[in-house]
């Protein structure tokens, strides 16, 4: 429905046109003014979408009307009335982009041409508008997407130079929603339904049985709990949801997204908690737990067998020691173990995970639970020493490809391509087996081949800082003086090898 402004001094003139437009039931929302200063009072209080108006008024003209109506409404649609064929007027109301110019006595077929005319180019608007609106829509899930699944932002804002990313920060919270089953077709329509309710909100799709709500309100946390409980509600108690901790930056998304995922795990465990998060409170134990398999995942995904052997022998020398520990308790930590040592590793059991962890549920004793335990441990310990072999076949690899190609960009995401690793894993292998990061390493590389060049050719420095690598030359002169102590002309004239 459009918004419709008629202005004119005379009420039967008004009525007339009252009668035409409702002719088109359901189209128009119909305002009137008898001159030109209640005209400008409508135009400010409501949005009209059309102004249908007389060339001569009493206090205002028409066309001095729809000048200052065009000023603070640019994308107005004027139709103006005249009982004169006026040239003066015509041009007058030319200027001020007039839709259609109509003579009185008004002819039906030629108005309602003219307001055919002008419906069909607002619909035509809006439905660009929404166009444009869904695909920036899509677009900006599709970022939060990745950011999500790692993906530096860099890398997107260069895939998307077109793109604001301001939207991101205005991201305060998301809540990640598992449904027991898959998301179903006929699940959607109830979750955008009530979502597109909710104030400052939006969701998207993240996986079979997943998807991701993620709000731009600040310190509304109550307001989020109350929307997700009637959420679920709404879908017959089939939600299991967490509610991250406030995002402070870009850079936290995926770190709040690993968290959920591993809450969202323990429903496996505690059936009747239908909702874990962080802000009703945590136990202790759980934290405890999280943060002992949290240890001993990151010892195996870098492949640090000294580390594995010591962290999974402080657990289970604190089990031994410690009777009064419950075996339900144990029973859950195991669990989750194998949960998470499934998901977050390439480790492969002898058994599938679902078989072991029914095993570990069903164990009357601990010392049923730690032989399943010492069993696995074996199957880590093997692994481990096969990727030690294949991780410093990797480190060398990558060292390689980096002396090859300094002079060229380099990013982990490009070098954990070369060996087939993911960059998280190679970023931490590679500190583990060089005792530097992969970062420092190519900008030794980098600055050792820079002071060669110094010492023996007469390029200029600039040159010279291209045929390194480095694209920005202040970075490249403040990164030499760092690393040197000296800017690289200083250099050149205290090293140069001259061989005239």
């Amino acid at each position: 429905m459009y918004n419709i402004l008629i202005l004119d001094d005379e009420k039967q003139e008004r009525d007339m046109i009252k009668f035409l437009l409702n002719q088109l039931p359901d189209l128009f929302h119909i305002l009137e003014a008898r001159n030109g200063k209640e005209g400008l009072n409508l135009l400010d209080q409501h949005p009209i979408d059309i102004l249908i108006t007389d060339v001569k008024m009493p206090f205002m003209m028409g066309t001095e009307l729809a000048e200052h109506a065009k000023v603070n409404h640019p994308e107005l649609k004027i139709i103006f009335f005249s009982g004169h064929d006026d040239y003066q007027h015509l041009k007058r109301a030319l200027l001020v982009n007039a839709t259609t110019y109509i003579l009185k006595p008004v002819q039906p077929h030629e108005f309602f041409n003219a307001i055919h005319q002008i419906v069909e180019e607002l619909d035509q608007k809006k439905n660009t508008k929404l166009t444009d609106e869904q695909r920036e829509r899509a677009l900006q899930k599709h970022i939060i997407r990745e950011l999500i699944n790692e993906v530096p932002l860099a890398s997107l804002k260069k895939q998307y130079p077109f793109i604001p990313f301001d939207f991101l920060d205005t991201i305060f919270y998301y809540v990640v929603c598992q449904m027991n089953g898959y998301v179903r077709s006929e699940h959607i329509p109830q979750i955008d339904q009530y979502v597109r309710q909710l104030e400052n909100a939006d969701y998207f799709k993240h996986s079979a049985n997943q998807f991701i709500i993620y709000f731009h309100m600040k310190d509304h946390i109550e307001v989020i709990q109350k929307n997700m409980a009637f959420l679920n509600t709404s879908l017959d108690n089939k939600l299991i949801y967490h509610i991250t901790e406030r995002i402070e930056s870009v850079e936290c998304l995926h770190q709040r997204f690993y968290q959920a995922e591993k809450k969202l795990e323990e429903k496996a465990f505690y059936q009747n908690k239908r909702t874990v998060t962080d802000h009703s409170g945590k136990s202790q134990a759980v934290e405890e737990e999280d943060m002992l398999i949290s240890e001993v995942i990151k010892a195996i995904k870098i492949g640090d067998k000294n580390v594995f052997k010591q962290k999974i022998q402080a657990i289970l020398d604190y089990h031994h020691n410690h009777p009064t520990v419950s075996v339900p308790f144990i029973r859950f930590f195991y669990a989750n173990f194998i949960e998470r040592l499934s998901t977050e590793t390439l480790i492969h059991l002898s058994e599938n995970k679902e078989t072991t962890i029914k095993k570990i549920i069903e164990a009357d004793h601990l010392e049923e639970i730690l032989v399943i335990v010492e069993s696995i441990i074996a199957v880590i310990n093997r692994y481990l020493d096969e990727v030690y072999v294949s991780s410093n076949l990797s480190i060398q690899n990558v060292k390689k490809y980096i002396i090859s190609h300094y002079h060229q960009e380099l990013y982990l995401e490009l070098l954990a391509e070369q060996v087939s690793l993911s960059p998280r894993y190679l970023s931490d292998l590679f500190k583990k087996e060089e005792g530097i990061g992969i970062t420092r390493y190519i900008k030794q590389i980098r600055i050792t081949e820079a002071k060669k060049l110094l010492m023996n050719t007469n390029l200029k420095v600039a040159d010279i800082a291209a045929k390194v690598g480095y694209t920005n030359y202040p970075y490249f002169v403040k990164t030499f003086r760092e690393e040197t102590g000296l800017p690289p002309e200083k250099y050149r004239q205290k090293h140069f090898h001259s061989f005239s």
